[in-house]
């Protein structure tokens, strides 16, 4: 089971306290000098609450979270209503940028990333990819977006994995395979599939999972300023 969903970000207005947010986020928030940042530190836990809601109806907000290692966020233990029919937690991963908030829900080790595009890319950017990366961007008819792509499949692995930019881009490199991609570190497949999502104009968005994508993913577009955080 694997489910996409996004959010605009820019109906959202303090005061931040009228949301059903957890009062760790709620507190993270404040700690942001700029609307915008706030905006999309509440839009992220709106979006997931409500996707919650999408796959497991009878949960009601908060949830109960720890983190890991490198910091990725995980259901602790006490989410009961977010227990799949094997009694595994839901595993989950959020990611912002501009004015989207993105969020996947899965039975494995998922991760998602979406990036807001810009028409060039900074010199030396390039770096961070792998050899074959470096080389479909540069013969690609548009660099940018190819390296957009690369960026966000990139990303979404690392978040999957758990360790953050503690694994360096340019460490795996991620080859073509049927309508996705998998990841490969000294050309050894490391058992994550991925693929590229339908964005929002302007935006580049890509989810990696545990394991294999076999279906075609559609992300679920859910409006944040509507949700009540009470059961459906």
């Amino acid at each position: 089971m694997l489910k996409v969903y996004y959010g605009d970000i820019r109906n959202l207005r303090p005061e931040w306290e009228q949301y059903p947010i957890g009062k760790a986020r709620l507190e993270r928030t404040l700690r942001y000098k700029k609307i915008a940042d706030q905006a999309r530190s509440v839009g992220a836990e709106l979006l997931l609450y409500q996707a919650f809601q999408r796959v497991f109806p009878n949960f009601s907000p908060p949830a109960i979270f720890r983190t890991g290692e490198h910091g990725k966020p995980a259901l602790a233990d006490g989410n009961g209503a977010l227990c799949f029919p094997s009694g595994k937690l839901a595993e989950f991963n959020l990611s912002h940028s501009g004015d989207y908030v993105a969020c996947v829900i899965a039975d494995r080790s998922v991760g998602i990333d979406i990036e807001a595009e810009k028409d060039a890319i900074r010199p030396g950017i390039l770096r961070f990819l792998a050899k074959e990366e470096r080389k479909d961007v540069e013969n690609a008819s548009c660099g940018s977006q190819r390296f957009f792509e690369y960026w966000v499949l990139k990303e979404s692995y690392i978040k999957a994995v758990g360790t953050g930019f503690a694994k360096a881009p340019d460490s795996f490199c991620l080859l073509k395979c049927g309508d996705g991609y998998r990841a490969y570190e000294n050309g050894q497949d490391q058992g994550y599939g991925f693929q590229l999502l339908a964005a929002p104009s302007g935006y580049k968005m890509a989810v990696c999972a545990e394991g294999d994508i076999w279906e075609v993913i559609e992300p679920e577009e859910l409006v944040l300023d509507k949700f009540s955080g009470k059961e459906r």
